[in-house]
């Protein structure tokens, strides 16, 4: 007889079903835009924090002069390895 309601409900929507379990769309919506605004307003603070990270690393020279280095040092060894 459950199955019957619910058939019902889903047809004719929630409130041809007062004891229907189902959460109002409006509910959800409400709920799905409220997450987002959060997500879109932290995600400034998130920017933010991700290019000052990448300022950092890039006004630090010292991984600039490794890699130079470690190019170095694998041309080095290819020279020797084809000589």
């Amino acid at each position: 007889m459950d199955c019957i309601k619910m058939v019902v409900a889903m047809k004719n929507g929630i409130s041809s079903c007062p004891n229907c379990k189902a959460i109002d769309e409006v509910i959800i919506e409400n709920a799905f835009v409220d997450a987002f605004q959060l997500l879109a307003d932290n995600f400034d603070d998130v920017l933010d924090s991700v290019l000052n990270t990448i300022e950092d690393v890039l006004k630090d020279d010292t991984e600039l002069k490794r890699v130079k280095q470690l190019e170095k040092d694998i041309s080095s060894i290819e020279t020797k390895k084809a000589g």
